[in-house]
C-alpha cells in the first residue's frame, strides 16, 4: 500500500461526484456507501444525538439532510420516527440528478413516504429563514474549502431553527489504513469507491480544523472522534 501524507488538506475530484461511470456503476458506490455506514456505525453516530433532540423537541419536526446520496440517513431517520412515533419530516437534498434518481428507487424508498428528495444546491438552498429544525449531513462537508464551508454553515444557521449535526471522515494515518486494510477489503465491491476513498481522505477534516472553521459561524460547536467509523461529529444547537 503506498504511504499517503495526509498531513496537509488536498482538494482533488471524487468520480462518483464528476458523473463518471454508469448508472449501473454508481448505484454500486452508492451500494458501497450504504454499506460501510451501516456495518461501521456511520448511521448511528451521525443520528444519534439528533434523535435525542427529536425527542424532545416540539411536533411536528423538519429535518434538512445535505448530500443524501442514496438517501440512507433520510430513511433510516424516517423509519425511526415512524418506529418512535414521532412526526418528523425529511428534506433530503442532494445537488446530482443521478443520485436523486437512484435514491428515488431504491428499494425501501417507498417504506418512509416522509422523506422528500430535494434537487439543489446546499450553498443556495431554496428554503425560507428559519424553515427548518434541524440540518444533517453525513460524508458531505469535505467536499467544500474553507470558505465554502463557512458559506453553507451560514445558510445551515439561517434555514434552520434549532441546530444541527454532521459527521465526516477524519484526516489521519491511523483511521485512513484501517480502512483500506481492514474495512474496504470486506465491504467495498465498486472500483469508484476503492478511488474515491483515497480522495475524501485527502480532502477530509480534521477535528480542530472544523471545530475552527465552525466557531466562526455557530454557536458553542462540539466536535468530538467516533471509532470505528473513522469520523469526527460536529455539533451545535441555538434553540
Amino acid at each position: 500500500m503506498t504511504l499517503l501524507d495526509l498531513a496537509q488538506r488536498v482538494d482533488t475530484p471524487e468520480l462518483l461526484d464528476e458523473g463518471q461511470g454508469s448508472e449501473a456503476e454508481a448505484y454500486q458506490s452508492l451500494e458501497d456507501l450504504r454499506r460501510l455506514n451501516r456495518f461501521l456505525f456511520g448511521v448511528h453516530v451521525t443520528l444519534h444525538p439528533l434523535t435525542q433532540w427529536l425527542r424532545e423537541s416540539p411536533k411536528p419536526v423538519t429535518v434538512l439532510e445535505l448530500g443524501t446520496g442514496s438517501g440512507q440517513m433520510a430513511q433510516a431517520l424516517a423509519r425511526w420516527a415512524a418506529h418512535e412515533y414521532q412526526a418528523v419530516r425529511v428534506l433530503a437534498l442532494d445537488l446530482i440528478p443521478r443520485h436523486l434518481t437512484l435514491a428515488r428507487h431504491w428499494n425501501h424508498m417507498a417504506e418512509t413516504p416522509h422523506v422528500l428528495l430535494v434537487g439543489s444546491n446546499a450553498l443556495h438552498l431554496p428554503l425560507a429563514n428559519q424553515s427548518v429544525d434541524f440540518v444533517t449531513s453525513s460524508l458531505f462537508l469535505h467536499h467544500f474549502d474553507e470558505d465554502a464551508l463557512r458559506a453553507l454553515f451560514a445558510e445551515c444557521r439561517r434555514v434552520a431553527r434549532r441546530g444541527l449535526v454532521m459527521s465526516d471522515l477524519w484526516r489521519h494515518p491511523l483511521p485512513f489504513y484501517l480502512y483500506k486494510g481492514l474495512a474496504e477489503p470486506l465491504f467495498v465491491r465498486s472500483p469508484i469507491t476503492h478511488e474515491d476513498s483515497t480522495a475524501s481522505f485527502r480532502r477530509a477534516y480534521r477535528p480542530a480544523e472544523i471545530a475552527r472553521i465552525a466557531a466562526f459561524v455557530l454557536p458553542e460547536p462540539q466536535v468530538a472522534l467516533h471509532f470505528p467509523s473513522f469520523r469526527w461529529r460536529l455539533t451545535s444547537r441555538w434553540t
